[in-house]
């Protein structure tokens, strides 16, 4: 039996909005273990980038299973969260100007900053030059529940970037996006690595 949530969703000049979710906040995240986990088990994890920590929920389940685990975030606040990892790379400030800036390469890719459609291009399209051959990229929050969840309080409108990526970047990139949980979008480099022996045919 699935955990029901009751959230408050603000509504602008009226009053908010209770909604009952069958699922809780952070249902998704074991979801992203199983994923970094299966990565790991075919030798794909090397270094783990999580953009937007918030408590580390996610970032202190992931971690542990790469060999370097790097999380950005604006507020200095949260590193407190997370430092305990001794493979942690911590960098304060700008999601984008990160991605912009690094020289490192990452086989795994959590974008949940800013819950813009702005904000997520600019961080997906910016994550493209950091993508080793089967670098995976999740972005969450991209299959609002109710219209109520389109708010800056929740999900905001990044659903609309991964629908960009879908349908406008088909040629480059594999995209899926799991209907449940607020929406975990998985994309992956359809130039990447492909299976390295030759099928068998009947």
């Amino acid at each position: 039996m699935s955990d029901v949530t009751t959230l408050e969703i603000p509504v602008k000049n009226s009053k908010p909005v209770k909604i009952e979710i069958p699922f809780s906040k952070y249902a998704h995240i074991p979801v992203i273990y199983i994923i970094a986990k299966g990565m790991k088990d075919a030798g794909l994890l090397e270094n783990y980038l999580e953009l937007g920590v918030s408590k580390g929920s996610c970032f202190n389940v992931v971690a542990p299973l790469a060999k370097h685990a790097f999380a950005v975030d604006v507020n200095k606040e949260l590193r407190r969260n997370i430092e305990h990892n001794k493979n942690l790379f911590w960098f304060r400030g700008n999601s984008t100007k990160f991605l912009q800036t690094t020289q490192f390469k990452f086989d795994m890719i959590f974008i949940d900053a800013r819950h813009t459609f702005k904000n997520g291009m600019r961080d997906f399209e910016a994550a493209i030059r950091t993508m080793n051959p089967n670098c995976l990229i999740l972005m969450h929050d991209t299959y609002p529940p109710t219209p109520e969840f389109v708010s800056d309080s929740y999900c905001g409108n990044v659903h609309r970037a991964a629908t960009y990526i879908r349908k406008n970047m088909i040629d480059r990139f594999e995209v899926l996006t799991l209907p449940f949980y607020y929406g975990l979008t998985i994309i992956r480099n359809s130039l990447g690595k492909q299976c390295l022996f030759k099928r068998e045919t009947t």
